[in-house]
């Protein structure tokens, strides 16, 4: 038993450790295509709150990582369109972002 929790806290731990801005950030020069595609999905995923640290590391950035780290930051920043109210609703509730609704008059119908 005492077994199974130590891997259950090991695990945890490497989990915690793969989460962390700085470490992926660094991730993103590495030498492995596939670590630093890993990593720059995993700061897109991590989202607004490891933003200021993503941007404290594109002040200081080059190269391929600047251009990953831009892309990380437009990703995060962009606005999500939908056409399912309910949906939007959900998503902004649980994300506790703001909704912008942006709606016609008239019908659309005959207008391409």
């Amino acid at each position: 038993m005492r077994t199974l929790a130590a891997l259950l806290l090991l695990a945890s731990a490497l989990v915690a450790q793969d989460e962390d801005p700085p470490r992926l950030i660094e991730q993103l020069g590495g030498d492995d295509i596939d670590s630093r595609d890993r990593a720059e999905a995993a700061l897109v995923k991590l989202g607004r709150p490891a933003l200021a640290t993503i941007e404290k590391a594109l002040a200081g950035a080059d190269g391929e990582v600047k251009a990953r780290l831009q892309r990380i930051v437009a990703s995060i920043t962009r606005p999500r369109w939908t056409t399912d109210l309910t949906r939007a609703l959900a998503t902004a509730k649980a994300q506790k972002r703001p909704l912008f609704v942006f709606s016609t008059v008239g019908d659309l119908d005959g207008y391409a």
